[in-house]
């Protein structure tokens, strides 16, 4: 059961996240008055984007027909949306095995499938797919044959495609468009930061899972698990919806397999950050720890507190002051050495000067300075 802390309705839906309802989430749900209901709805459907996830038990809630419509519905649109995704990922794959590129899908539809029995069971507001740092000016071209266009605050970043200011300063481009008028992210590495956890280059750390679209290639459980550390410690762990693929992972794993990605995590430099989310995973859901796993630091433990306190607080929203904030404060404090901790200041603030130099140069006519 999640933290006493948490107001009711956020307790229960983090009770909801679970592979199976607990007899204490039960208990909860028959606590509940309308105003919790009211609140339960906005925190699945909006606050934290886990509506899918709790539409597989929200018949057995109890729960007002108003919160069960609510829930359904925004489900229904989840799964629309995953079925325009799931074309728009066939066509990209497709056309990327035509020239030679074999992309990693980061989480999306194999993530949905392989833990949620359903694409349609988990929210996904984009198509993401990792290829090498040489193949990003192909992947381009790709991407700009289908229809797609970099979007509006990544426009420098699509003028700069096949330049190393690009590729050593940033992660991704974000396209928006094809026939299905979609969100695409092209990443070339699996973190924000320079020095951070990155299998970009590392074969073994990916595997093929068998899809409804057949083979894709993915990273592995282990490899996932680190990635997916990283990405919602990026995140500040704004939205539950992170923690629930940590947790139902870690279930997957069980707490033998977690000590042995927790050893890769230390191999990568990664290990702060999957610790952070296994414990907040096991204090929310519930989720089971690495075998062997000591107490943590001080340091770990405030911090701890302090994700808990971001997830409780309704004005930290992605988008919003406090959780850019959050989000950059986090990353300092997860930095494991003085290269990580180089990798998200010149990520804050040395890629806004070169990439600024580099857009100059390009409008001068000055590309050739660039590469």
């Amino acid at each position: 059961m999640a933290p006493q802390n948490f107001p009711r309705a956020l307790r229960l839906l983090c009770g909801c996240l679970d592979v199976e309802l607990s007899a204490d989430t039960r208990e909860l749900a028959g606590q509940m008055t309308e105003a919790d209901w009211h609140s339960f709805t906005y925190l699945a459907c909006t606050r934290h984007r886990v509506a899918p996830v709790v539409a597989m038990h929200v018949d057995t809630l109890g729960a007002p027909a108003g919160t069960v419509e609510e829930i359904r519905q925004e489900t229904r649109l989840c799964t629309l949306e995953t079925l325009r995704q799931s074309a728009g990922l066939q066509e990209i794959l497709s056309e990327f095995s035509e020239i030679g590129i074999d992309p990693v899908v980061l989480k999306g539809l194999p993530l949905a499938e392989g833990l949620y029995g359903s694409a349609g069971h988990r929210h996904a507001r984009d198509i993401d797919v990792l290829v090498a740092p040489a193949q990003i000016g192909p992947a381009a071209k790709v991407l700009d044959r289908l229809g797609y266009a970099p979007v509006p605050q990544y426009h420098l970043r699509g003028r700069l495609v096949g330049t190393q200011a690009l590729a050593q300063e940033c992660y991704d481009l974000e396209y928006f468009g094809g026939r299905g008028h979609l969100s695409v992210e092209l990443h070339w590495r699996t973190s924000h930061y320079a020095g951070w956890p990155d299998f970009t280059g590392t074969p073994e750390l990916t595997e093929t899972q068998q899809t409804s679209l057949g083979p894709i290639r993915v990273p592995t459980t282990g490899a996932n698990l680190i990635y997916l550390a990283g990405h919602g410690s990026m995140h500040a762990w704004a939205r539950l919806k992170w923690l629930a693929d940590i947790g139902r992972l870690a279930r997957l794993r069980g707490a033998d397999g977690l000590a042995e990605d927790l050893k890769l995590a230390r191999t990568l430099g990664g290990q702060t950050p999957l610790v952070l989310a296994l414990r907040l995973a096991h204090r929310v859901m519930g989720s089971p720890l690495p075998t062997g796993l000591g107490a943590s630091s001080s340091s770990l433990r405030k911090l701890e507190e302090q994700m808990l306190g971001v997830i409780i607080a309704p004005e930290v929203m992605p988008g919003t002051w406090r959780y850019k904030l959050s989000a950059n404060v986090v990353s300092l404090q997860l930095a494991d050495g003085p290269a990580q901790i180089l990798g998200v200041l010149r990520y804050a603030v040395w890629r806004r000067l070169r990439l600024g130099a580099a857009g100059l140069l390009n409008a001068l006519g000055g590309r050739f300075a660039l590469r």
